[in-house]
């Protein structure tokens, strides 16, 4: 992670939980992002032969969640749903054995499984999600200690503004 100047954020969620949308797990870690200062990028990219569009020493933050309601059954003993994601950072790379060949690595990973116990309420698995995303600005944040520029008399509305503006800019490329 060291000498990173931000990252993309990647996500990919297949939940049967209500109210668990991908435009709100994305605004909730961008969010946090930003609020520690790490340098977030707009644009959607993809990993492809010369990674088109990337920013220079920069990595993408992948979430992949499964979130899926438990039978009624065992709804008892296990709550009431039952989830598990990744969060990852991966890197571009070129192989040693062939230089012309790019590809991603994974330099920082956290998976937890969990089951949550509640009445529906699915904030549980976004704080677990936001729990993951701060240990990984925690790890960030260490590698990366000099030139951390920290949001400059910023504030809250100024931040979700912003991100509202970056994500609606990212659903209008994608409609294009």
């Amino acid at each position: 992670m060291k000498g990173l100047r931000g990252v993309y954020i990647s996500l990919t969620a297949l939940s049967d939980a209500s109210r668990l949308s991908d435009k709100q797990l994305r605004i909730n870690i961008e969010l946090e992002l930003r609020r520690v200062g790490i340098k977030v990028f707009s644009y959607p990219k993809t990993f492809g032969d010369d990674f088109p569009g990337q920013e220079p020493n920069s990595a993408t933050l992948d979430l992949d969640l499964f979130a899926i309601p438990n039978h009624p059954s065992i709804k008892e003993y296990c709550g009431d749903y039952i989830y598990a994601f990744e969060l990852c950072l991966r890197e571009p790379c070129r192989l040693e054995r062939n230089s012309n060949l790019t590809t991603a690595a994974i330099v920082w990973r956290q998976y937890p499984f969990a089951f949550h116990h509640g009445t529906g309420d699915v904030n549980k698995i976004r704080d677990k999600i936001t729990d993951s995303v701060k240990e990984f600005s925690n790890d960030y944040l260490a590698a990366n200690p000099k030139g951390q520029e920290k949001p400059k008399d910023k504030n809250w509305k100024e931040m979700l503004y912003e991100l509202k503006r970056s994500i609606q800019e990212d659903e209008t490329r994608k409609k294009d």
